[in-house]
């Protein structure tokens, strides 16, 4: 499985390894991910008997109703009958509830049961395993919120989960925290050919990533991203994540 593919609006799985329709984006998976899930349904047409937090099996008594016969309340008990006072005995409808099964699923076996968020979270857990690193920050949707778009030097269209870079534009990020100070950073970018990938120690101190590595002269704690479209056609931008 090379891509998952997601509806913009609900963020449900719609497909896998297709290409997209209107309306919907795509997770790339550099590497298999490993995600699991309990699904409880309920099984239509069937009731069970309610039971409370130590298994006992609840019954409806203490039924109030209105002058029409419109139950107004009730109470859940665990005793199945109630002596009338008058030397007869009733016994008690049981309280029900919708009859539910339990299935596990895993990604593999049905990955429509999982949302993007479940998957984004996987594919983050993925990239840190495979790259022996620790992720400090990983951008999925690319939200403009993240990016100082108000720039002189911004040059880039903001889509819904995507960047498109304009002819030679440039769009950097806010300042992003790594959490701690390293001298070095492995950057994962998911991007169109000619884009330059850059990280700064400051706003205005840019290194170039080589080989997916970023190294700096001095420690840095605090750094931003820049991305160049290098050419006269528009390139796109779908994912990036800092390692240390």
């Amino acid at each position: 499985m090379k891509h998952v593919v997601f509806d913009l609006e609900s963020g449900r799985i719609t497909g896998v390894d297709r290409q997209p329709l209107p309306f919907e984006g795509v997770i790339n998976l550099p590497y298999p991910i490993q995600l699991a899930k309990t699904i409880e349904t309920v099984v239509p047409g069937m009731k069970v008997q309610k039971r409370n937090e130590n298994g006992k099996p609840l019954y409806i008594d203490n039924v109030e109703v209105d002058e029409d016969g419109n139950l107004l309340s009730y109470e859940e008990v665990t005793y199945s009958t109630r002596d009338m006072g008058d030397g007869n005995v009733v016994e008690l409808y049981p309280a029900l509830i919708d009859a539910t099964v339990t299935k596990a699923y895993t990604f593999e076996e049905n990955p429509f049961v999982f949302t993007y968020e479940e998957v984004v979270e996987a594919k983050k857990r993925s990239l840190e395993a495979n790259e022996l690193t620790h992720l400090a920050y990983y951008s999925e949707g690319l939200d403009a919120s993240e990016f100082s778009i108000t720039l002189d030097s911004h040059n880039a269209n903001m889509g819904r989960g995507f960047i498109v870079l304009n002819e030679f534009g440039t769009v950097r990020t806010k300042k992003i925290n790594l959490g701690e100070s390293v001298d070095r950073v492995e950057v994962y970018v998911e991007a169109s050919e000619d884009v330059l990938v850059e990280i700064g120690t400051s706003a205005t101190n840019f290194f170039p990533v080589e080989k997916g590595v970023a190294n700096f002269p001095a420690p840095a704690s605090e750094v931003y991203v820049r991305f160049t479209n290098t050419v006269d056609r528009k390139r796109e931008i779908h994912a990036f994540g800092l390692l240390i």
